[in-house]
């Protein structure tokens, strides 16, 4: 279920992935798969758990969902959903005149939300919408100068308990890897 509510979730202190690695400690799982970007730092090194494997990277980019092909071309005062407080950021940076509106919930939600007209526009993860096959003709990569990428964004990360993590090496992918611990 999407939201619009006025603040994203980190700047809440929520830690949507805490959840599944007390599960893991407490072997109700035995492993779970993030986007890398999403598992806050604190996470990444918690005792007992570990990033086991890295899938190979993705698209980095991040894309601008809509009838705009890109920032520059967004009317003023335009509604652009993102939950991302780093995109939020950055767009703002560079578009001060339109409006942030804090959209989440799954892809499908927060596309539904923007053929609704609840936003004029939509930034996601280019490699999220390629993992679910998302092909709409409005979708428009934004430049790497204009919206940097986050740290390990298209890295889909497989954590489980460290005395567990041999199981997994066959999957790791050791470019991907990289991206994660440099």
């Amino acid at each position: 279920q999407g939201s619009t509510e006025d603040a994203p979730l980190a700047r809440k202190g929520v830690d949507f992935t805490g959840a599944l690695d007390d599960a893991l400690l407490n072997e109700t799982i035995d492993a779970a798969v993030h986007s890398c970007k999403d598992i806050p730092p604190q996470n990444r090194w918690r005792a007992g758990l570990t990033i086991a494997a890295c899938l190979p990277r993705a698209d980095v980019q991040d894309v601008l969902v809509g009838p705009y092909s890109s920032l520059q071309d967004l009317p003023a005062e335009a509604r652009v959903g993102s939950a991302s407080m780093r995109r939020q950021a950055q767009l703002l940076s560079r578009r001060p005149d339109v409006r942030v509106v804090n959209i989440r919930g799954n892809v499908g939600t927060r596309l539904a939300a923007l053929d609704a007209g609840e936003v004029d526009a939509l930034i996601l993860a280019k490699a999220g919408l390629d993992r679910l096959a998302e092909s709409r003709a409005d979708i428009h990569p934004i430049p790497l100068d204009d919206i940097l990428p986050g740290a390990a964004q298209g890295i889909i990360a497989v954590v489980c308990r460290a005395d567990d993590a041999a199981i997994l090496d066959n999957i790791d992918d050791h470019e991907a890897r990289h991206c994660v611990t440099a």
